[in-house]
Parts: structure tokens; C-alpha cells; sequence
């Protein structure tokens, strides 16, 4: 009795490629009214419904013979024309491949659900939608959609020969592997085959990256079986119906049976009468290399969690056609079958290996092109470089004219600045030896003449020594100040000291003649500073450094040499003073130490005017 309930409920048809999905497609559309069929609603074709609808009823009537599909009377993709307005924007890239498995397998994207679930609601009868990568999917699509749900498989040796049909299939198989969210089992399959990861702007650019890099023939049927196994699994899984196709070219009684059983899903006006799906056996040595690969997937499956049960039901199923295909096939069709495909393998494989030498080539071509044009690219920098530099080099015999016109001028300065420091140190002698009578002063001036040796021998610290001399003047001033109201209070103590410094005299004239001696060696200091500061002439900022060093001590020297003069007029007020105090008769002994200084102070003031 037929199932009522699922007659509207849309009908999945699940396969691989060149399982006959084609024909079973055509089987329902051709019974007219009942079913509005969609051809493969993951195919990349359906990028046009965004940009250019009108191309989905191109024919391609020569593919379709070359593909051995059946003739249609209608374009394969005439159902989705039909509703183009509804499916304008819906359908992406990524649905071809990169969607192929889902993540929770129960789950569809929300881009997914929007354009299938247009499919099925605005199909203008009972929707079919016949897939041919809907294996990662099968699961989403049951539980989202429901409906009936058919699993359309053939023998893997017999459809994996059939690939060959064309450039596309193969190419495909890698692009299924290139999806996200693989199984751990096929994802150890893409490793032991070493295949290439890409995602381009276009599927055309994919399938001719993976026709660029073709796989032996060992590898191309590990990735094969592989994928038909991880099929067959997931459809018997989840499918109503499981459809062989060579049954239904071979076995009228199965026919009957799959009508039966599609009555009972609502499935009706069907014939399948005119299936016809060529098959081929496998026998003798040629079965090694399909069981070695096929005992190593079932190896790989069992070792990534796959039931044993589940296996074993699909190398059973498996097993069965094979005999069955080798008990139709006469033995002398066989044996030339069998060196055909033999043929092909070495070809299959010489192919592979020109591939990839042809690749290898293109690759070294594309380093040493690669490698020309990084050559011409530093050839062409070099040249840029040394015109550079040579134009670095032009302005640099600019600037060291220009250095050695101001290393001359400079040179000029600094001799006249030598010439001012000799007059200044010869005004400071004669300054040092007028203050000769007056200890304070003299021990004064001996600071100064320290400081100012100290000031030639490292310029530095000339600003230091110089405050330092200044502190030591105004120190002195004081002790002179507290020495002569000292003498004015008590006569006895003037009387000492005046002996004291009778006594010292001597010494002080000792001192004075070693710090002549010392200053003398200062200008030989400075001489020599001067003959290394010519030695670096070249460091222009060097040298200016040095030449405002000497002006700002031939300045300070002569704000020193002018404090002296203050300070002996000062001294000269506090004689004064003292010759008019009433202890005059006690201090008569310095009169003719203070006429003998007011002389020296005149000479002193004429040679300064």
C-alpha cells in the first residue's frame, strides 16, 4: 500500500558520479505531471541563475552523447529556469565542494537551507532532486527536509573506469577532498595521496589546478574507493531505498521489486524497462591491484571507528556484483577488456609522470624567470645606487670646500684669539705683581693663575675655576677687611703681622715666581692644545666648540683682571682710612708700604687707559 502521507513530501535521490543518476532523473521527469525533477542542484552550472539564467537552457547535446546520458527532451537544468526570479542570489560556490561535508552532520548552513528549501517549496509538482555530492550531506537533508530519501549506487571497479570518460571526473574526486570539515578516514586518504589544497576565485581554476596534478593510477583509485565507501555507508545509512544500478540493466525480478518498494514511499509511473548500464568483469592478476587498495581503505576505515558491521555490508554488496558482472561477460570479451585497461593504466600512469615532470619544468621555468627579472631588478637598483653616490660624492666635495674656506677663517680667528690671550696673560702678570706687597691678594691671584692653568688644560671646567677664583678673591677681601680693623684695635697684633709679612716676603716672591713659571707652562699648554686642534681641522663643530671656549676664557679673564682693579682700589680706600685713624703713629711702618702701592696702582691705571 502506498505510504499517503509522503506523496507531497519531496524525493532525494543520492549518488556518485556516473552511477546513473542521469537516467533515473530522466525516469521521473519523463513521467509527465508528477514530479518536477532537479538535475544535480549542487552542480557549479547554477552560478548563472545569479548572472545569467538564460544559459541553463543551453543543450549540450554532444556532452550528453559523449557522457552516454540518455537524450532528455528537455535542457538538464530546465526546472531551475523555470524558477530562476525565486532562486535569483541563493546559490553560492561554496555548495559545488566546499560544502560537501556538513559540521554537525545533521546540519545545514543557513545558506543551504534557504536555496533547497526554495527548491522544494516553489517545485510546481512533487519535488525530485537527484544529487551527486550529497554524501557528507544526507543526514542534513533528512532531517531538515524529511521526504524519501534513494540511494542509486553501482560497482566501484566498473564506475571508477567510467570516470575516465572525461577530464572532469577525476579532478572532482580531489575538489570533494579539498572540502572542509573531512573525515579523519578520508583525511588520511589526502595524505597517503599527497593531495593539494586550493581554494580559487572560480571551480575552473580548482579543476585545472588538480588536472595539473593528476594521480597515479594507484592513487587515483585509493582516493576513488575511498570516497565510494564513505558513500555507500552514509546513504545505506540513512536512504529508504537502495537502488543497484547493474540490477536494474540486468534483473527483471529486481526491477519489479524496486517498483514495489517505491510504490510503498508514493512513488509511482515509473519504468524502468529500457535501464542499461554497461559492466565489465575483473579476474586474474588485474583483481590485485583493486583488492590490495580496496583491503587498505577498509584498514584505514576500521582504524579512524568505522563499524565492522557497516564495512562488511558494503564489500558484500560489492563482492556480489562483481560476480555478478563476471558471470555476464564472455571470456574472450574479458581477456581484451582486461589488456584495454591494462593499456590505459600504464598510460594512466605515464601520463601522471609527464605531468608532473611537465610541472617540475614550469616550475624551474618560473624560477629562472623569476630569478631574471630579481637580477634586472638589482642591476637597475645598482645603477640607481652608484648615481646616487655619485651625486652624494659631488655635494661631498661641495661641503669639504666649503669646510677648509671656513677652517681658514677659522685658523685666522684663532691666531688673532692667541695673540689676545698672550696680551691678556701679560696684563694679569703685571696685575699679579702690583697685588705682590699684599698677602691676601697675592694668595688671590695665585688662585687665579691656578684656575687659568687648570682652564688651558682642560676647557671643561673653565667656567668652575673661574667661580671658584672669584669665591677665593671675595674670601681674601674679607680676611684683608678683619686683618686691618684687627690692626686698627690693636697695635701690637699690626706690628706681628707687618713683621710676619716682612718675614714672608720672600716666600711670596718665591711664590710669584713659580707661578710664573707655572703660567708660562700653561702657555706652552695652550700652544700645544692649539697645535692638536689644527690636527682635527676636519671636525668643523669640534672646532668651533673650541674657539668659543677660548673667547669665553679671554672674556672671564678679563672680568677677572677687572675685578682686580676693584679690589686693589677698595684695598686702596681702606689705607686711606686706616692713615686717617687715630692709631696713625701705630701704623706708620705701612705708610710707605701703601705710597709705595698707590705708585704701582697709578701705573697700573695709566697702562690700562
Amino acid at each position: 500500500m502506498p505510504n499517503n502521507k509522503n506523496i507531497a513530501a519531496p524525493i532525494f535521490i543520492h549518488s556518485l558520479y556516473r552511477s546513473g543518476s542521469t537516467y533515473l532523473f530522466n525516469v521521473f521527469r519523463r513521467s509527465e505531471g508528477r514530479y518536477f525533477c532537479y538535475q544535480e542542484p549542487e552542480h557549479e552550472f547554477l552560478l548563472n541563475l545569479n548572472e545569467d539564467p538564460d544559459a541553463l537552457l543551453e543543450v549540450h547535446e554532444d556532452m550528453a552523447e559523449s557522457l552516454r546520458h540518455p537524450k532528455l527532451t528537455r535542457p538538464y537544468f530546465w526546472e531551475f529556469h523555470q524558477i530562476q526570479e525565486t532562486l535569483n542570489g541563493l546559490f553560492r560556490k561554496t555548495f559545488s565542494f566546499d560544502d560537501f561535508f556538513c559540521l554537525p552532520a545533521d546540519v545545514l548552513s543557513t545558506e543551504q537551507t534557504s536555496y533547497f528549501g526554495a527548491l522544494i517549496e516553489h517545485a510546481k509538482a512533487r519535488p525530485v532532486l537527484q544529487f551527486c555530492r550529497s554524501a557528507g550531506r544526507v543526514a542534513a537533508f533528512k532531517a531538515q527536509f524529511g521526504g524519501a530519501h534513494v540511494h542509486l549506487w553501482r560497482e566501484p571497479r566498473n564506475q571508477w573506469w567510467s570516470f575516465k570518460v572525461n577530464d572532469f571526473f577525476d579532478p572532482a574526486v580531489l575538489l570533494i577532498y579539498n572540502a572542509k570539515n573531512i573525515p579523519s578516514a578520508l583525511a588520511e586518504i589526502r595524505t597517503r595521496c599527497q593531495i593539494g589544497e586550493i581554494h580559487a576565485e572560480t571551480i575552473g581554476d580548482e579543476l585545472t589546478f588538480f588536472r595539473q596534478h593528476p594521480l597515479t593510477a594507484a592513487e587515483n583509485y585509493l582516493a576513488f574507493f575511498g570516497l565510494w565507501l564513505y558513500s555507500y555507508i552514509e546513504f545505506e545509512r540513512h536512504a529508504d531505498i537502495s537502488i543497484s544500478v547493474e540490477r536494474l540493466s540486468s534483473d527483471e525480478g529486481y526491477r519489479d521489486e524496486i517498483i514495489r518498494k517505491l510504490e510503498m514511499q508514493g512513488i509511482m509511473g515509473l519504468d524502468f524497462s529500457d535501464a542499461d548500464i554497461p559492466h565489465a568483469s575483473f579476474a586474474g592478476k588485474e583483481i590485485n591491484f583493486y583488492h590490495h587498495i580496496e583491503q587498505l581503505v577498509l584498514q584505514i576505515f576500521q582504524e579512524h571507528g568505522y563499524h565492522r558491521e557497516a564495512l562488511d555490508q558494503a564489500f558484500a554488496a560489492k563482492e556480489a556484483l562483481s560476480a555478478l558482472t563476471a558471470a555476464s561477460e564472455p571470456h574472450g570479451s574479458a581477456d581484451d577488456s582486461v589488456r584495454a585497461r591494462r593499456t590505459a593504466l600504464r598510460l594512466l600512469d605515464q601520463s601522471t609522470e609527464a605531468s608532473a615532470r611537465a610541472i617540475a619544468s614550469m616550475a624551474k621555468a618560473e624560477q629562472i624567470d623569476a630569478e631574471s627579472r630579481l637580477v634586472v631588478a638589482e642591476l637597475a637598483s645598482t645603477r640607481q645606487i652608484s648615481s646616487a653616490q655619485h651625486a652624494r660624492m659631488l655635494v661631498a666635495e661641495e661641503q669639504s670646500a666649503g669646510i677648509q674656506a671656513q677652517l681658514n677663517h677659522t685658523q685666522a680667528e684663532l691666531s688673532g684669539v692667541r695673540e689676545v690671550v698672550r696680551e691678556q696673560s701679560a696684563s694679569l702678570v703685571l696685575a699679579n705683581q702690583e697685588m705682590e706687597r699684599l698677602h691676601g691678594q697675592v694668595r688671590t691671584v695665585h688662585g687665579e693663575l691656578a684656575a687659568a692653568r687648570s682652564l688651558a688644560e682642560e676647557r671643561h671646567a673653565s667656567m668652575l675655576c673661574a667661580e671658584q677664583v672669584a669665591s677665593e678673591l671675595r674670601d681674601q677681601v674679607r680676611l684683608v677687611q678683619e686683618r686691618l680693623q684687627t690692626t686698627e684695635r690693636v697695635a701690637d697684633a699690626h706690628r706681628a703681622e707687618a713683621l710676619a709679612i716682612a718675614l714672608d716676603r720672600s716666600a711670596l716672591q718665591e711664590h710669584l715666581r713659580l707661578a710664573e713659571q707655572n703660567l708660562t707652562a700653561s702657555r706652552q699648554t695652550a700652544d700645544e692644545r692649539y697645535a692638536s686642534i689644527l690636527a682635527v681641522t676636519g671636525e668643523k663643530l669640534a672646532l668651533q666648540t673650541e674657539l668659543d671656549s677660548t673667547r669665553e676664557l679671554v672674556e672671564r679673564q678679563h672680568a677677572a683682571a677687572l675685578a682686580a682693579q676693584r679690589q686693589m682700589d677698595a684695598l686702596s680706600q681702606q689705607l686711606e682710612d686706616i692713615h686717617a685713624s687715630r692709631s696713625w703713629r701705630l701704623t706708620s711702618p705701612m705708610r710707605a708700604a701703601s705710597m709705595q702701592f698707590s705708585k704701582l696702582f697709578a701705573r697700573k691705571r695709566n697702562s690700562a687707559n
